[in-house]
């Protein structure tokens, strides 16, 4: 994984290369395997410390899957209010 303040700070020279891997995956609908995997870190939420049911599982994904993931989710809500307005007024 990727941490995020390393894409933070490169932003200017890694956004090129970014762009193509993502019309790459929207146009070849293959989404890398390795993001969707994710590190667990065990949270402290009440009860005994020594007990395991007193965690819950925090998972964290790849920085670039959420990046992506917020783009595809723009793109699919313009989409919808657009369409709507089309079939509202038909």
């Amino acid at each position: 994984m990727i941490p995020g303040k390393l894409l933070q700070c490169l932003t200017n020279e890694l956004s090129p290369h970014i762009t193509v891997l993502f019309n790459n995956i929207s146009a070849t609908g293959v989404f890398p395997d390795q993001w969707l995997e994710s590190f667990v870190t065990p949270l402290y939420k009440k009860g005994i410390q020594i007990c395991v049911s007193s965690y819950r599982p925090i998972g964290n994904l790849s920085k670039l899957s959420f990046v992506l993931e917020s783009l595809d989710f723009g793109n699919l809500y313009q989409f919808v209010q657009t369409s709507r307005s089309i079939n509202s007024s038909v």
